[in-house]
């Protein structure tokens, strides 16, 4: 197994634990309609108190991020400050981002890898150090990124639909009968098709540790193990990462291996769209409420997405003073209420709303088994390769998988009552 690594500084492991059983009780979804039909845009609303002096047009700055972290009206705002204007696009994965750069077809002055993707963008001469002494109160061992956004892996389900608790990575790959359940529901098979993120070192990663391994496995058997795992479970598997927290509102997945953030969002709701001048406060899309996160027994994938400079960077001076300006604190925590994602920027904590910051979004492992995906060096190619055979996506070839057999699943009934 591989050590558990310490939790983000601003949580302690008995915080969490009392998180967690916060996120047990009934209460804790008690009472909060009115708050949570603004949540999603209540970041949005703390901008209406910042005010600055537009500068002239000094030029664009593209830039390469996850979908759904950042609210517009903060793109403005540093628009309106700095004088550059903001071209933003999205990716989907770790492995996409790092084809996109590759292949030299999108112009990016800043792109946000995950944390254990830098070293090999660093490596391969895709990103280059950050002038750190630009960035106020800023120290870090690893001028290649500035670390932004952090949460936790595990299985979303709905509790209306899923007997018992998931409490092991088991309950998404084997496909055994739910005990208890209601003669009335027993034509109706919840959990038959569930989703996987699709992301091959979270999902292989999550496989290997149900399997007692090291989710930064640098062995090829143990590798083909994690992906028998994936494929023997195939044909109820649908691999997704864009899409979880609609899926999981709508009840399109009863269950899902999710970050955290993600979930928080599915049980909230959200703005049907972003708000725009004309559409201030776009409809909200209700939550899902029968929503819960589990953290599986064996451990979970804890990760960092931050902020790097590309070496194709244009726009040196913009890129430093765009991560500038989402360090400040209360920056920070509009991101944070407007994504539900955790924020690593201290001193942020008094300006997130409490309902985040007592919910999933702000949870890990608390028994310790929190785990995070390191760089894997020339094994890549091989996590990519097995990768491809199992999603058909293009990617280095693989030898084909062969495991021993998949550890029985175990649910338990939990009292979601109290």
């Amino acid at each position: 197994m591989a050590q558990a690594t310490s939790a983000p500084a601003q949580l302690s492991a008995s915080d969490s634990a009392r998180m967690m059983d916060r996120w047990s009780r009934r209460d804790w979804l008690r009472g909060t309609g009115a708050m949570v039909a603004g949540l999603g845009l209540a970041g949005c609303e703390r901008l209406r108190n910042i005010h600055t002096k537009a500068v002239g047009l000094r030029g664009t700055l593209n830039i390469l991020v996850w979908d759904g972290y950042f609210p517009k009206e903060l793109f403005k705002q540093f628009e309106s400050e700095s004088g550059y204007r903001v071209n933003y696009q999205t990716f989907e994965s770790n492995e996409d981002l790092r084809s996109i750069l590759q292949a030299g077809a999108v112009k990016a002055d800043l792109v946000m890898p995950s944390a254990f993707a830098a070293k090999a963008l660093a490596t391969e001469e895709l990103i280059k150090p950050f002038s750190v002494e630009k960035f106020v109160g800023f120290e870090s061992s690893n001028p290649y990124i500035v670390p932004y956004i952090w949460g936790s892996t595990g299985i979303g389900y709905d509790c209306d639909r899923v007997v018992g608790l998931p409490k092991s990575w088991g309950a998404l790959f084997s496909l055994q009968p739910a005990p208890r359940i209601p003669d009335a529901l027993r034509d109706f098979r919840p959990i038959e098709k569930v989703a996987m993120l699709d992301d091959a070192r979270f999902t292989l990663g999550s496989a290997l540790i149900y399997l007692g391994y090291d989710p930064n496995s640098l062995n090829e058997k143990e590798i083909d193990a994690a992906a028998r795992v994936l494929s023997d479970a195939r044909d109820r598997i649908r691999y997704d990462s864009a899409d979880v927290p609609e899926n999981l509102r709508t009840g399109a997945y009863g269950m899902a291996m999710a970050w955290t953030g993600d979930v928080t969002k599915a049980l909230s709701g959200y703005p049907a769209s972003a708000p725009t001048v004309l559409n201030p406060q776009p409809k909200m899309l209700p939550g899902n409420k029968a929503l819960r996160i589990a953290l599986p027994r064996e451990g979970s994938i804890v990760f960092m997405d931050s902020f790097a400079l590309p070496t194709s960077c244009e726009e040196i001076d913009a890129a430093h003073a765009f991560v500038s300006f989402f360090m400040r604190p209360h920056i920070a925590a509009a991101v944070t209420n407007y994504s539900f994602y955790a924020t690593t920027v201290d001193g942020a904590t008094p300006y997130i709303d409490r309902y985040l910051i007592n919910g999933p979004s702000f949870f890990i492992h608390p028994s310790g088994k929190n785990f995070n995906l390191k760089d894997v060096g020339e094994m890549d190619d091989y996590y990519r390769g097995v990768w491809s055979q199992l999603t058909g996506k293009p990617g280095p070839v693989a030898e084909p998988p062969q495991s021993p057999p998949i550890p029985e699943l175990e649910i338990e009934d939990v009292d979601l009552t109290t």
